[in-house]
């Protein structure tokens, strides 16, 4: 449940930028100190409803491909990650989703996130992506002092 009170509350800072309406990107930030780094935790939210499952009954599986790749202002690729999830093909309900999440760091600068989603039985694609602006200093307040204010999201 934090991590979706995360997701609400802070999703507003770093919007997405969506190029394909299904599926969504959420960035949030948090500033490292110790490093002087912007530490970046993006939630990909994947909905079920897009896949075709293995099999036509409920024994099948759901799998698909996550891609992500971070590249600065200029375009220059800085960090690529990718993965594979399977679920039961019962989760596949209008509405239901799963929700990824990738974690990195970054200097202060400007940056693109660019996620991709490929349903591994139909080949079906989504994309989508987000800027993220590093911080260049110490935020006016710490995550610590705002964290503990997060509520729920409602309707």
């Amino acid at each position: 449940m934090f991590v979706l009170a995360l997701v609400a509350a802070m999703g507003r800072h770093q919007g997405s930028d969506q190029s394909d309406q299904n599926l969504s990107v959420r960035a949030v930030r948090f500033y490292r100190a110790d490093a002087k780094q912007t530490r970046v935790k993006a939630f990909v939210q994947v909905p079920y409803e897009i896949m075709v499952p293995t099999t036509d009954d409920q024994n099948g599986q759901l799998s698909y491909d996550v891609s992500v790749q971070v590249s600065d202002s200029t375009g220059l690729k800085l960090y690529q990650t990718g993965w594979k999830n399977h679920v039961s093909a019962a989760m596949r309900e209008p509405g239901a989703f799963a929700m990824d999440m990738v974690d990195f760091a970054l200097a202060p600068g400007k940056y693109r996130l660019e996620v991709a989603v490929s349903d591994s039985v139909s080949g079906h694609k989504l994309s989508t992506g987000v800027d993220v602006d590093a911080f260049s200093s110490p935020p006016a307040a710490s995550d610590l002092m705002l964290a503990p204010g997060m509520r729920l999201a409602t309707g």
